[in-house]
């Protein structure tokens, strides 16, 4: 992770789950060679990770069932961990990009959360990442009594 939370494509789905784990937070934009390219989550990474073990299992299932052979069943951990190291961020990432500009309204940036069904907002100005907004930032406004409504 970038010092402005930005991750690379390349790095390995296993660091990246340590860094949302380390930071503290759901999800990351992915920037390479300083162009926004896509976000990725922790949805995206369980995602992954459980589509690797369901691969474990349908292999050891094949060899089990349909070549007669006996696998090891213990070892479909280790083959969902051989797919998970192979993983890199390019390959969890969405890259269906949802931005908004600095200057859009909160109560629109809100709307938007909702329309797309996301956690997060890009903010972008001139194809630049600025920075992300969060549904949790919109609900922290609202609990700390920051968001004023209808002018009052």
């Amino acid at each position: 992770m970038t010092a402005s939370g930005q991750v690379e494509p390349d790095l390995s789905a296993v660091e990246l789950g340590l860094l949302l784990d380390r930071e503290r937070i759901s999800g990351a934009p992915v920037v390479e060679r300083g162009r926004l390219v896509g976000v990725v989550s922790q949805s995206d990474l369980a995602r992954a990770l459980a589509e690797a073990d369901e691969r474990a299992e349908a292999t050891l299932y094949y060899y089990h069932e349909i070549a007669g052979a006996s696998p090891d069943w213990s070892s479909r951990a280790h083959l969902a961990g051989e797919r998970t190291e192979q993983l890199r961020v390019r390959d969890l990432m969405s890259d269906a990009l949802v931005t908004i500009s600095p200057s859009l309204p909160l109560r629109e940036v809100a709307r938007k959360l909702v329309q797309h069904g996301v956690h997060r907002l890009l903010v972008v100005e001139w194809q630049r990442l600025l920075g992300i907004v969060s549904a949790f930032d919109v609900v922290r406004l609202v609990a700390d009594g920051r968001l004023v409504e209808n002018g009052r």
